[in-house]
């Protein structure tokens, strides 16, 4: 793992500057996709380098359909694609064992708030 260290001297004209300087630093750090593990997706090369893979592997993978668009990934836009990490290394760990993977995406899928019980009390909105 790579640390980065900044360090940002301020005069004391702003007493506010040095927040907002953080918070803009936080932000590209965020952006970076470093702060990758909280998030469960990931972009084509966060993704690769988690699996050791390179990005033209990871494409040819969802070409063949070996990974299924909606659980390894989702299409963001027609030049965006978003990989979900944690299923996406349960596959590639259990490649050989899909009923192993299969439970992973089960519980993935029952975890998602679509899939969640309303609160009673609670009136659902129809679209």
């Amino acid at each position: 793992m790579t640390q980065v260290k900044i360090t940002i001297e301020i005069d004391n004209t702003d007493p506010h500057l040095g927040d907002r300087l953080q918070a803009i630093m936080q932000g590209i750090f965020d952006a970076s996709g470093s702060n990758a593990e909280k998030n469960d997706s990931a972009d084509k090369y966060i993704t690769a380098k988690a699996l050791g893979i390179t990005t033209t592997k990871l494409r040819d993978l969802r070409l063949s359909g070996e990974i299924h668009e909606g659980i390894h990934y989702s299409r963001i836009s027609p030049q965006t694609i978003r990989y979900n990490l944690p299923l996406f290394k349960d596959w590639w760990v259990n490649r050989n064992d899909p009923v192993a993977h299969q439970r992973a995406v089960n519980n993935y899928l029952r975890s998602l708030p679509s899939n969640q019980k309303s609160k009673s009390g609670r009136k659902l909105v129809d679209d």
